[in-house]
């Protein structure tokens, strides 16, 4: 039997994938993502509306009781996903993922977001979507680095799931395991095979990625097995916990599912403070 790729030593990690695509003629950028959690937060979804002040411009940010962000968009179209790189070096004076995502809506431009994401000192290995300005960028970021990632030439069109491609700032742990796998008899694991699910569609896209492909992408199940949307299972530990696509344009909309989006249908929340 090959041997798996991938982090195998503790545990189950959270599953997320994401996807990012500019603007392009009439289509705005978009950023959109499913987050696959633990089966007992079911029911504890929750968006968070956070209202202008000062220099802080309004916000919509998704996430569940008890935790201040998973992922959001603020109304000068800056938005921002993540997802968990466990293989990636963790230190304990960095800033948390949340608390990242919190400060990153805090901008009012990409370029500032960017600054930002580069310069924080990092508690865990993630991997951040940025989006805004009709731009979307990747960073796979580490406690020691922060790695620009593209998976093609088309920096246009961007995508992830939960294994390092840029950065090599691994922990102590993995990569001691990767120096007992033989590459040559290693197998596609959970993360790789969604990864190739989102490749494979979004190069199948002829006419260009616009919301209603977005949609069709989150809800797929391309590997019965480890599919894009993951169902709500009584025997699972996991599944789609929720699924948001982010509108980047002049009048940006934050939309919601509250659960796996091929059974629960998006919800559109507006920025009120825009005409």
């Amino acid at each position: 039997m090959g041997q798996r790729q991938g982090r195998a030593a503790r545990g189950r990690s959270r599953a997320l994938q994401w996807m990012g695509v500019a603007k392009k003629g009439t289509n705005p950028a978009y950023i959109a993502q499913n987050m696959d959690l633990e089966s007992f937060r079911d029911g504890f979804q929750t968006v968070l509306h956070i209202k202008a002040e000062g220099r802080r411009p309004e916000q919509f940010v998704f996430t569940f009781a008890g935790f201040i962000a998973a992922n959001g968009m603020n109304s000068r179209s800056i938005g921002i996903c993540a997802n968990t790189l466990s293989q990636l070096r963790h230190c304990r004076d960095g800033l948390p993922v949340a608390c990242i995502i919190r400060g990153t809506l805090e901008r009012t431009t990409l370029n500032d977001a960017i600054k930002f994401l580069k310069q924080v000192k990092h508690a865990c290995g993630q991997n951040y979507i940025l989006g805004g300005g009709g731009r979307v960028c990747d960073f796979e970021c580490s406690a020691g680095k922060v790695v620009s990632f593209a998976p093609t030439s088309d920096t246009g069109v961007v995508y992830h799931t939960n294994h390092p491609l840029a950065n090599d700032d691994y922990d102590a742990e993995y990569a001691d395991y990767l120096r007992k796998i033989d590459p040559t008899k290693a197998v596609k694991g959970n993360s790789e095979i969604r990864f190739q699910a989102l490749e494979n569609r979004l190069k199948n896209l002829q006419n260009g990625i616009d919301v209603s492909s977005i949609e069709s992408t989150l809800r797929s199940h391309d590997s019965r097995e480890h599919p894009i949307c993951r169902p709500v299972k009584e025997k699972s530990a996991t599944f789609t916990f929720g699924s948001t696509i982010m509108k980047l344009s002049d009048k940006p909309e934050f939309l919601v599912a509250p659960g796996p989006p091929d059974t629960y249908p998006y919800q559109t929340f507006n920025f009120s403070g825009l005409p």
